[in-house]
C-alpha cells in the first residue's frame, strides 16, 4: 500500500553532541623464530601499541587523559639465512608469460604451455629458489627431466642485460659488454626476451610502436629483427580488451617472445663484444632479459628429430588449426652437426599401416622446418584417434640418437557429414576486409567468395565430393567480424544443412581468422539428381559394358569425372581434361560393375559440377 501525501513542511536543524568511544584494532604480528627455517612463520600475535585514552565533558571537550604503556616490546632481528646452501648470486628469469585479458574469458580446464629451459641447466642443481610474479592466475609449475644426451652440452649461463629500460635512454643504459669466453665451450648463443610497455603517450610507445633491434659480436651485425608481435592468431581467444592488436614482443595470453641468436661464426678469440641496440623514441620503456649461453660441440654427426606435431593434435596451443582432417604438419629438426638433406618419415594412425614421405631439402644444425605430409584417409582412422610420426635414414644413413625420432598426438576426428552444407554469412560495415575460402585436403582451393556488400546475407550451397574439407574466413583488419572496440558493427557466420537446420556457428570474435574442417562421407541419392542437366550427356542408360560421357570445357576449366555407388564409395575416376574449350567423349568402362543404379559426377577439382544417375544392366 502506497499513500501519497502534499503540502507544505518547515525544516528546522537540531545539533547534539554524542561521546561514544572507538575500539583501537590490533596489530598482527608475525613471528619467525626458527633461525634454520628462517621463512616459515612460527608464531601469531595480536597487539596494541601504546596509546592515550581522554575523557570529555558534556560539551565535548577533553577534561582528563590516561596513558596506556606497553606491557612488553619485541625487537626486530634480521636472520640472514641465504647462504650455503641457499646463497643466491644472481637472479635469471627462465621464461616469460603474459596473463590473457580476462573479460569473458573461458580457460575450461586449463591451458599450458611449455618453456625449454635447457640453456639454464648448469643453474637447475641442488637447491634453488623459484617465484612466479603473477598473482592474478591459479599456477601449476612442473619440471620434466628428459633423460638421454641433448644436441649439444651446455656449459656456462651468464646474464648480460637485466631490468627495465627507457627508450629515451636506452643507448645510455644497455652499454656493449665485453666478456672473456668459458675456455671449455665450442658454440655460444645469445638469448634475449625484450617486451615493451606503456602506450598512454603522444606515440603508444614501447607497446604499440615497431622499432628494430639489433645484436652485433664484435662490430657485426649478427641479427635484425622489427619487435612488433601479430596478435590477431593467437589461439587463447577470444579474451577481452584489445587483444587482437600488434604488440611489442609480447600478447596476451602467450609467452614473451625469446630471441635465440647464434653467434658463434662472429667469435673469435678468448673474449667477445656483445652489443645490443633500439631505435630510439622519447617515451615507454623495456623489460629486457639477456643471457650469453656456452655449449660444448655437437655430441653426434647424423641425427634427426621429430620437434613437433601441429596436426592433427588437441593440444590447446593448436586449437587454431584443430580438429583438422587434411594434410598432417610436422616440426622436423636438424640436432646432428652434418646438414641434413633427405629424410623419411613414417606416419598415420595408430593401429593401421604407415604412409612414407620422403622430405628433401637442407637443414644446418639446430634449423627446423614445418612438413605437410599427404593427407591420409580418414575414414580408416581407428579407435584410439591417435597420430603417430617417426623419421628414419637421414642422408640415406643411420641415426645415431634414435630416442627423438618418434612422437605421437592425440586427437579429436572431424565430424562426418551425410548431407550437403549450406554457408550463410552475414557481412558487418567493413566487407571488404572479408574473404571465405573452401579448401580440400590436399589444400587446393575448391571455392572462395569476397567482394561483399555491407549488412547483407550472403547464402552460398557447398555440392561437393566426399572428402575432406576447410572453410576458413579470413578478415585482413585482423578484428573479426564483431569486435568490441571498431565501429565495423556486428556480422556473423554459420553453416546449415540443407534441411534447414544449423549445423555451427562460429564465434565472430576472431582476430585474423577462423575456420572449420568436417567430410562428406556421401553423395546424394539418385532421386535428387534426376532432373536434366545441359552441357552434359550421358548414354546409352541404361548400359551394359560401357558409357559414353560428353560434355564441354570451358576455358581454363580442368573437369574430370568420378562414378560412385549409393553408398558414396566412388569406384571410377577418370583424368583431368585441360584444354582452351570444347566438346569431349569419354568412354567409362563399366563391366566389372555390377547390375544396379550408379551416380556418374562431373566435378571441378573437389566441387560438383553436374551429378548424372546411370543403370547398369546384364
Amino acid at each position: 500500500a502506497i499513500t501519497f501525501e502534499q503540502g507544505s513542511f518547515t525544516s528546522r536543524t537540531e545539533e547534539r553532541l554524542v561521546v561514544d568511544t572507538l575500539t583501537q584494532p590490533p596489530l598482527m604480528v608475525v613471528l619467525y623464530s626458527d633461525t634454520t627455517r628462517a621463512n616459515i612463520p612460527t608464531d601469531t600475535l595480536n597487539v596494541w601499541p601504546p596509546y592515550t585514552t581522554y575523557t570529555f565533558d558534556a560539551s565535548g571537550n577533553p577534561v582528563d587523559s590516561t596513558r596506556v604503556t606497553a606491557d612488553g616490546s619485541l625487537l626486530r632481528e634480521a636472520h640472514f639465512y641465504y647462504q650455503t646452501p641457499y646463497e643466491i648470486l644472481n637472479r635469471y628469469e627462465l621464461g616469460r608469460y603474459i596473463t590473457p585479458y580476462g573479460i569473458g574469458l573461458d580457460l575450461g580446464e586449463g591451458w599450458t604451455w611449455v618453456y625449454d629451459v635447457t640453456d639454464f641447466l648448469p643453474l637447475l642443481r641442488d637447491s634453488v629458489h623459484l617465484t612466479a610474479g603473477n598473482f592474478q592466475e591459479l599456477l601449476d609449475m612442473k619440471f620434466i627431466f628428459i633423460e638421454g644426451t641433448p644436441p649439444r652440452d651446455v656449459k656456462s649461463i651468464r646474464n648480460l642485460w637485466q631490468g627495465n629500460f627507457l627508450l629515451k635512454n636506452f643507448h645510455e643504459r644497455v652499454q656493449p659488454i665485453s666478456l672473456p669466453l668459458d675456455p671449455g665451450a665450442a658454440m655460444f648463443k645469445v638469448r634475449t626476451t625484450v617486451t615493451g610497455h606503456d602506450f598512454n603517450n603522444p606515440t603508444n610507445c614501447a607497446e604499440f610502436c615497431p622499432k628494430i633491434h639489433t645484436v652485433s659480436v664484435n662490430g657485426q651485425t649478427v641479427r635484425q629483427w622489427q619487435i612488433m608481435q601479430e596478435c590477431s592468431s593467437n589461439p587463447l581467444y577470444p579474451q577481452g580488451g584489445t587483444w587482437v592488436y600488434a604488440r611489442s614482443g609480447w600478447c596476451p595470453g602467450m609467452e614473451g617472445t625469446t630471441q635465440e641468436i647464434e653467434i658463434t661464426p662472429w667469435v673469435d678469440g678468448n673474449e667477445a663484444t656483445v652489443h645490443y641496440s633500439s631505435q630510439y623514441d622519447e617515451y615507454g620503456n623495456y623489460v629486457m632479459e639477456s643471457q650469453l649461453v656456452s655449449y660444448g660441440a655437437p655430441n653426434h654427426q647424423l641425427d634427426a628429430a621429430v620437434e613437433n606435431i601441429l596436426i592433427p593434435s588437441d593440444y590447446e596451443l593448436h586449437g587454431r588449426f584443430n580438429p583438422y582432417c587434411g594434410m598432417p604438419r610436422i616440426v622436423i629438426q636438424n640436432r646432428g652437426a652434418e646438414p641434413l638433406t633427405s629424410l623419411d618419415i613414417r606416419y598415420g594412425f595408430r593401429g593401421t599401416p604407415p604412409s612414407v614421405y620422403r622430405w628433401t631439402g637442407r637443414l644446418d644444425f639446430l634449423h627446423k622446418d614445418t612438413v605437410d605430409l599427404p593427407p591420409l584417409d580418414y575414414a580408416e582412422l581407428g579407435a584410439e584417434h591417435v597420430f603417430d610420426v617417426h623419421v628414419d635414414a637421414p642422408n640415406g644413413g643411420v641415426d645415431e640418437y634414435a630416442y627423438n625420432d618418434t612422437q605421437f598426438s592425440r586427437f579429436t576426428p572431424v565430424p562426418v557429414l551425410d548431407e550437403k552444407l549450406i554457408v550463410r554469412f552475414r557481412t558487418n560495415n567493413a566487407p571488404h576486409e572479408n574473404r571465405w575460402e573452401l579448401r580440400d585436403a590436399e589444400g587446393q582451393l575448391v571455392l572462395s567468395r569476397g567482394n561483399f556488400s555491407a549488412n547483407t546475407v550472403y547464402v552460398d550451397t557447398l555440392d561437393l565430393l566426399p572428402g575432406c574439407y576447410e572453410l576458413t574466413l579470413h578478415d585482413t583488419g585482423e578484428d573479426g567480424i564483431s569486435w568490441w572496440a571498431n565501429n565495423d558493427g556486428v556480422g556473423f557466420i554459420q553453416l546449415h544443412t540443407v534441411e534447414g537446420g544449423l549445423w555451427t556457428t562460429l564465434n565472430p570474435d576472431f582476430g585474423k581468422f577462423t575456420s572449420v574442417s568436417f567430410r562428406y562421407s556421401n553423395l546424394v541419392s539418385v532421386e535428387d539428381v534426376a532432373e536434366p542437366v545441359r552441357g552434359f550427356d550421358l548414354y546409352p542408360n541404361p548400359a551394359n559394358d560401357h558409357l559414353t560421357l560428353r560434355y564441354e570445357i570451358a576455358p581454363d576449366k580442368r573437369l574430370h569425372y568420378e562414378l560412385y555407388n549409393l553408398l558414396g564409395e566412388r569406384l571410377l575416376r577418370g583424368s583431368e581434361r585441360d584444354a582452351a574449350g570444347g566438346v569431349y567423349l569419354e568412354i567409362i568402362p563399366t563391366t566389372d560393375l555390377s547390375p544396379g543404379k550408379y551416380i556418374v559426377v562431373v566435378a571441378e577439382g573437389a566441387r560438383v559440377l553436374r551429378r548424372m544417375p546411370v543403370t547398369i544392366v546384364r
